[in-house]
């Protein structure tokens, strides 16, 4: 088995030089913020589409998730996985959110083989992956309707000889739309991610640009207590066909969560996802924590 340190220390640190802004604000205001009308009980975030989501976190969010991947390692295929996920989200402005995640991942080949060079098998690893960043806003919120856009940034803290991460830069783009039907709120999202070139387990792999679409319902569906489902799909990443190793193919997945909101500031969240294509996990196992204000 892999060690399996904390790696809180990055993420931590873009708290500290993003939520100075946040602080005074939030220590200077003693109204009640007014709640979205397009997001209900402030801060209910779907379980995949943490970033994609067309809301604004209220103020700050400081989250931690465990995730047990099986099947697959996106973009590694054919491995199993223990992964910790800190995120932090901040909203500096009205309508303006910025935010970050660098996991830490644990993870083991299905089928140990050499890397080219080496003689001996290689089974996997365990480090640091890319940290993750995004802005968006929220440019309209009005009759039950909200539409956000944003940008990603993925940068490579990761080793991609380990296959940790990509060893590049990766930029993005996308846009979301929340729609309040019934008890809760549709949200639809699409976006696209420029891939590069790169060399991942010491082989190199063509990079392809990838879109990514998401959908799903969120509702409270006892007092405190919330239920999402969702969809999410993401084209290939990689061309692999250079590589003895299996990377980069579409990810599609289907996930349900329940969230418990009983506890002052605090989130208890929990999902299952199914995968239906060679770069989903089989099955995928999360349970997290948040603190938010």
């Amino acid at each position: 088995m892999r060690r399996f340190p904390p790696a809180l220390t990055l993420p931590f640190a873009l708290a500290l030089l993003v939520s100075g802004p946040a602080l005074g604000q939030s220590a200077t205001t003693t109204t009640t913020t007014a709640t979205s009308p397009t997001v209900g009980k402030p801060n209910m975030r779907f379980i995949q589409q943490f970033f994609q989501d067309a809301a604004i976190v209220d103020k700050q969010w400081y989250g931690a998730e465990l995730r047990y991947q099986s099947g697959a390692v996106p973009p590694i295929e054919n491995a199993d996985a223990f992964v910790v996920a800190p995120t932090i989200a901040i909203s500096p402005f009205k309508n303006l959110e910025v935010g970050g995640t660098a996991p830490y991942i644990s993870y083991d080949l299905d089928h140990p083989r050499p890397r080219p060079g080496e003689t001996h098998d290689f089974d996997g690893d365990s480090g640091l992956g890319d940290l993750t960043l995004w802005g968006k806003y929220r440019f309209y919120d009005s009759g039950g309707v909200s539409f956000t856009a944003g940008a990603v940034l993925t940068l490579p803290t990761g080793s991609d000889d380990d296959g940790l991460g990509t060893g590049e830069v990766v930029p993005g783009g996308f846009a979301a739309v929340r729609v309040k039907a019934g008890d809760g709120y549709f949200l639809g999202e699409a976006g696209v991610r420029l891939n590069q070139d790169a060399t991942i387990l010491d082989t190199e792999v063509s990079g392809r640009n990838s879109t990514f679409l998401g959908g799903g319902y969120i509702w409270e569906a006892y007092d405190n207590w919330v239920a999402s489902g969702e969809v999410t799909a993401e084209s290939e990443r990689f061309d692999d066909s250079d590589s003895p190793f299996s990377m980069g193919s579409s990810d599609f997945r289907a996930t349900g969560g329940i969230q418990y909101l009983g506890l002052a500031h605090q989130f208890l969240r929990g999902g299952i996802s199914v995968g239906f294509s060679d770069g989903a996990p089989d099955f995928e196992v999360i349970f997290g924590y948040a603190y938010a204000f």
